[in-house]
């Protein structure tokens, strides 16, 4: 076009354009020397090409064609490709509505398109075209696509479409490549709307690591020269020129692509071939043949030039290389090879930039709620930036993924790819159930995505590229995988995915010849592990990248720093022995002869040299420790020469021990995370040893650990730990307690005898026991926002019945009368329960005089105004308000008020409540309140005491600080247990932390909508709901017992107990059951957990009704009889086993606090009646 005005009137070749003047026309996209322009009046379109031969300087924000200013949102867009001879292919612009007004243009266009060439077929003629009976002519966009596009072949194909690369053609001129992809829609509605939810998440992702989306239309589509015209639905999107990650590999492993693949040294489209292309155009013929070739790292020359390369390098170099080499083709280093194969494992750079690129394209997606459900290599697009040795990474094919805040939270059938998919997506083995999944899910997936780029293989025998066959060669191989048909070999594939046993080890090898950190080693153990809660999650892989930890090793690092090789040697029983090197002559020659053994290597830090003057090496990522972290000084107050030499002999123990026992350590010892902790053990052990080498007979069981001491409690420990990670904890009155807390419940604070208060102790030796009870009332007066001059708190109650009824003696005297809830309707025994045969079941009932208060019969309520009225005619000296089973809060100013009027005190027993009371989530006790008690293991969450709070000076006894303490010690219990003073100390340091408020809400949350699930099911709730942690059920009306249920949820691994409702009179045989949610929140279960188990629950309220129908009594012995029996065509046992597996499998799927549940396995002892 001609360069001589600055405002030259646009051609008028393409769309039928009117007459209108230069200013009228607005640019819209700007490609190399290329101007599409833009009428807004006529919604014409016009391009027109300009030269800058003269050497005319164009400003980044004008228009090259008119000078013009740029409007506003006109943005540089370098991802699309332009004409193979534009002056300047990386200068790209285009509004960001451009492809929406090329629809507006074609709207305006007066007649019919074009015909090409497949559309003279006489069977197109059968239907009108353009027209569609299942959408309406305005919501098509017929001619669109063969307007502005020309398909040159196809990329590939999915589940819901094919994708082409097509170019952009605007009055035969090419406007960049973009990648079409077609959906056949028919006249289904509902599919399309289906398919438009990959559009719509698209419209919305705007990220380098995300494919751009940029328009979608509908018009019919002849997919084949015979057949119809149907609607389509296509998707135009940034082409990505490199391929798949997949391609990727494969031309590193030497495989022949099914995709044509890009030169990676420029940006141009490769020359279709007939078999993937019908149409060229001719524009590309000859540009196509001055690409250069592609390299071929497999070819004749790439060998030669490998070769030569080996010839020219050092020892040290070849030795890596050739090792390097080995692995990738996986043999073992040491053997002989006959050839030298080009095969070439990815960088530490480029699996760190590939990786990093598929992490951050992630957390953009979680960022947004954004589940992806199908991540794998072959929806990872990479391009090349210019400029750039490694290709950007992209994501994309979004059919699949899920919007985890707008969508339907119920799973209609399995997503994503079975090799990549994770073992709780899967559905349930025995019943197809599908259960709900989060972003953890996607976690998994990356940590497969990981093990493709480090290994190029994924760690499945079933697998299309597993790495189980390699006891096999390629012939045998194939033969065996040929003998299997594809659904079997689906079936043992998922099968391998459900058991998958952890990170394999066995490529450690690779890591030190390829210059990558251990930290991938590391991070690969904690994306693929089977509890989805402890998979790291996008925001921290990528804080941990940002701060270098997964960054190549340097070549010039410090010898003592680097991770050396100590070889393992398998023995004849097939166990790993750890052999380290030894300062000693003696132990090196004999580890000289085990080396010609060798078959496996391990890595080891070498960083703890015999001198104790090298700090060890940290390198952490994500919080988990590298193996350099496990070697620190053996004895920090010996001095150098003393640890010189006593590690010098542990080192010799170590051997010796091994030697005689060829004990296994681990059974991941080849793995180098867990090398140096092992290690670490074994020294630790030797020094055990040591300790109790000149100790008498009678005192050597004090340093046996309880494994070896008592084994039977070990195991009743170990089952009571897989009881508690395969059930779910449904019992209100129950919580998990943590790691830190179970450590000092566990601590030498056990051995201290303190009888007594704070500097006044009967006992000496006890400064510490002091502080640490101070401590722990500072921190509880803290937890509960109260000021330390009016309020004092007793931290020494064994439990909240002991703390209860030392109350009761402080306050009032024997035969007084007290007032609590009645049992029945939800109140606790310790509160002055008795039968209505005047049993007497508590101390509060033995030595004082008891008159219960109740509920409202038709709300089950508290019902005040009668407690008013019963108060005023039996005078109480104390009035207590608390609950065990009462799932509403408490009207504490209205006790207050009655209890002014007659004159008594007011105790609350919190029990339940504290640590939503702490939170302030419930209304607070102690602004009326005389005392307030509680338990420190329910919603506290911590160990099991009590605790007493009570008003100092008070008015009516100044002297209540000394009649508590005096109570609670001697009166009541006499020596204090420190530590479990120490755990309440270490729990209540968590209720100060503003996190705790969080957990409360969730707690609450939770119930409510457990309640509200139950109640959509149609069953019956005390009080119809909770305010609380805690649910009442009422069963009356499904004509169970809680006995029954509660037996049944034994079976189940549910657990939850029986209670009284309203009217009930046998404790034994009650008809309700009382569920509380704080034990699953603290395993990170959310609402859409709950409602799972809430379908658990009632799932197991129906099988109760059908055993008790099979029993054919309402005995609970023939009701056990046949939930754990089967009994001819009976069908209950069967759904028992049934039920079971599916909690079992859904509660493995989460944590539980204080135990690394990866480690965990089923104890041998451990049985289940089902």
């Amino acid at each position: 076009m001609s360069n001589e005005s600055p405002f030259p009137s646009p051609p008028r070749g393409m769309i039928a354009l009117p007459a209108a003047s230069e200013q009228d026309w607005q640019p819209i996209l700007h490609s190399s020397n290329q101007v599409v322009l833009w009428n807004p009046k006529s919604h014409a379109l016009s391009i027109s090409r300009f030269s800058n031969n003269h050497g005319l300087t164009v400003q980044d924000n004008a228009c090259p064609y008119c000078r013009r200013v740029l409007p506003d949102g006109f943005e540089h867009d370098t991802s699309e490709h332009t004409d193979y001879d534009a002056a300047d292919p990386t200068q790209h612009t285009r509004r960001p509505e451009y492809f929406q007004l090329l629809s507006v243009a074609n709207e305006s266009t007066s007649g019919p398109p074009p015909l090409t060439a497949h559309e003279d077929n006489e069977h197109t003629g059968s239907q009108e075209e353009g027209t569609s009976r299942a959408f309406p002519p305005n919501t098509m966009a017929e001619g669109y696509f063969d307007r502005f596009f020309q398909e040159e072949y196809k990329l590939g194909m999915g589940a819901n479409g094919s994708v082409f690369l097509c170019q952009h053609m605007l009055d035969g001129n090419s406007l960049g490549h973009f990648a079409v992809k077609k959906i056949a829609v028919g006249e289904s509605h509902s599919y399309l709307l289906n398919i438009l939810r990959e559009v719509r998440l698209l419209e919305r992702l705007h990220h380098p690591n995300i494919i751009t989306y940029h328009h979608a239309w509908l018009e019919t589509c002849q997919f084949s020269s015979f057949g119809p015209r149907v609607p389509t639905l296509h998707v135009l999107m940034q082409w990505a020129e490199g391929g798949s990650l997949d391609d990727f590999i494969d031309i590193r492993l030497g495989r022949g692509s099914p995709h044509v693949h890009i030169n990676p040294f420029g940006a141009f489209p490769p020359s279709p071939t007939p078999e993937t292309s019908t149409a060229v155009p001719e524009s590309r013929s000859s540009s196509s043949d001055m690409l250069p070739p592609i390299p071929d790292v497999h070819s004749r020359s790439a060998r030669i030039r490998a070769f030569r390369a080996y010839q020219r390098a050092s020892p040290a170099e070849q030795e890596r290389m050739r090792r390097e080499t080995l692995v990738t083709n996986g043999r073992i280093p040491g053997r002989r090879t006959q050839s030298l194969k080009a095969v070439h494992l990815l960088s530490a750079d480029e699996v760190k930039s590939l990786f990093r690129d598929v992490v951050e394209g992630l957390h953009f997606l979680h960022d947004r709620s954004i589940l992806h459900l199908d991540l794998k290599p072959g929806n990872v697009l990479l391009t090349w930036d210019e400029g750039k040795l490694i290709p950007r990474a992209m994501l994309s094919d979004f059919g699949t993924s899920r919007d985890m805040i707008a969508s339907n939270p119920v799973r209609s059938g399995n997503t994503g790819t079975l090799e990549y998919s994770s073992p709780e997506s899967l559905p349930s083995p025995h019943t197809g159930v599908l259960y709900e999944i989060n972003s953890k899910s996607d976690m998994w997936s990356l940590g497969m995505i990981l093990h493709k780029l480090l290994f190029f293989k994924l760690p499945y025998r079933y697998a299309a590229d597993g790495d189980r066959d390699d006891d096999l060669s390629g012939p045998q191989r194939t033969e065996r995988r040929s003998r299997l048909g594809e659904s079997e070999k689906l079936e043992r594939l998922e099968q391998e995915v459900r058991s998958y046993p952890g990170a394999n080890p066995d490529f450690a090898t690779a890591f030190e010849a390829r210059r990558l950190s251990s930290n991938f080693l590391i991070l690969l153990e904690g994306l693929l592990n089977k509890v989805p809660n402890t998979r790291p999650s996008c925001g921290r892989i990528s804080q941990a990248i940002k701060e270098g930890k997964l960054d190549p090793l340097k070549e010039n690092l410090n010898p003592s720093s680097l991770s050396s090789l100590i070889p393992l040697k398998r023995d004849s029983f097939g166990m790993d022995a750890i052999i380290e090197s030894s300062p000693d002559s003696d132990v090196q020659g004999e580890l000289q002869e085990q080396l010609q053994e060798t078959r496996d290597i391990a890595f080891v830090s070498d960083s703890d040299d015999t001198s104790g003057s090298t700090p060890p090496r940290k390198s952490p990522i994500l919080g988990l420790p590298s193996p350099a972290d496990s070697f620190d000084s053996v004895d920090g107050t010996q001095n150098d020469t003393q640890a010189t030499t006593l590690r010098a002999r542990w080192r010799k123990r170590v051997l010796r021990l091994l030697a005689r026992h060829r004990e296994p350590l681990t059974r991941l010892m080849k793995s180098s995370v867990l090398v140096g902790k092992s290690l670490n053990h074994v020294f630790e052990l030797v020094w055990f040893s040591s300790a109790v080498d000149s100790t008498p007979d009678y005192n050597r069981s004090l340093y046996t650990p309880l494994a070896e001491l008592d084994p039977e409690v070990k195991e009743l420990i170990d089952q009571e730990t897989w009881r508690q990670y395969t059930g779910l904890e449904l019992i209100a009155s129950e919580n998990l307690t943590g790691l830190a807390t179970m450590e000092a419940t566990g601590s030498i604070f056990t051995n201290k005898y303190s009888e007594g208060t704070p500097s006044a102790r009967y006992y000496g030796g006890t400064e510490y026991i002091d502080k640490l009870e101070k401590l722990c009332q500072k921190r509880a007066l803290a937890a509960f926002n109260l000021d330390p001059e009016k309020w004092g708190v007793n931290v020494q109650p064994y439990s909240g019945s002991t703390a209860n009824f030392a109350v009761m003696t402080a306050l009032i005297k024997p035969h007084d009368r007290l007032m609590g809830l009645r049992l029945c309707d939800g109140g606790h025994v310790t509160h002055g329960h008795y039968t209505s045969a005047q049993r007497k079941l508590s101390a509060a009932s033995v030595y004082f005089e008891s008159h219960p208060y109740s509920v409202k019969p038709e709300t089950s309520m508290v019902d005040y105004i009668s407690l008013a009225s019963q108060a005023k005619i039996c005078r109480p000296r104390l009035i207590i308000c608390g609950a065990s089973a009462y799932p509403r809060d408490w009207n504490y100013a209205t006790i207050r008020e009655v209890a002014d009027n007659v004159g008594a005190w007011v105790m609350a027993d919190i029990a339940h409540l504290s640590g939503l009371v702490a939170a302030q989530e419930v209304n607070d006790p102690f602004e009326y309140c005389d005392i307030v008690t509680t338990t420190t293991h329910k919603t506290l969450r911590g160990p099991r005491a009590g605790l007493i709070f009570f008003r100092k000076n008070h008015p009516r006894a100044p002297d209540l600080e000394r009649r508590i303490n005096e109570t609670v010690s001697p009166i009541c219990q006499s020596g204090p247990h420190n530590n479990t003073i120490a755990a309440v100390a270490t729990s209540l340091l968590q209720v100060c932390r503003p996190e705790w408020k969080a957990y409360a809400k969730q707690v609450i949350l939770n119930a409510q909508t457990l309640a509200e699930a139950l109640k959509a099911y149609g069953y019956t709730l005390v009080t119809d709901g909770t305010d609380t942690h805690l649910i009442i059920w009422d069963l009356r009306p499904q004509d169970l017992t809680g006995s029954k249920v509660q037996a049944l949820c034994d079976l189940l691994g549910i657990a939850i107990n029986k209670t009284a409702v309203s009217d009930d009179t046998s404790a034994h045989a009650p008809h309700g059951i009382r569920l509380g949610t704080s034990a699953l929140t603290s395993r990170d279960m959310n609402e859409d957990a709950i409602k799972i188990v809430a379908g658990f629950l009632h799932r197991a309220i129906q099988l109760a009704s059908l055993l008790q129908q099979e029993a054919g009594t309402k005995i609970l012995k023939d009701f056990a009889r046949v939930a754990t029996c089967q009994e001819g065509s009976n069908q209950g046992h069967v759904q028992v086993k049934q039920l079971r597996q599916e909690v079992r499998t859904f509660a493995m799927k989460w944590p539980l606090p204080g135990v690394d549940v990866t480690k965990l396995k089923q104890p041998a002892g451990y049985f289940e009646v089902c």
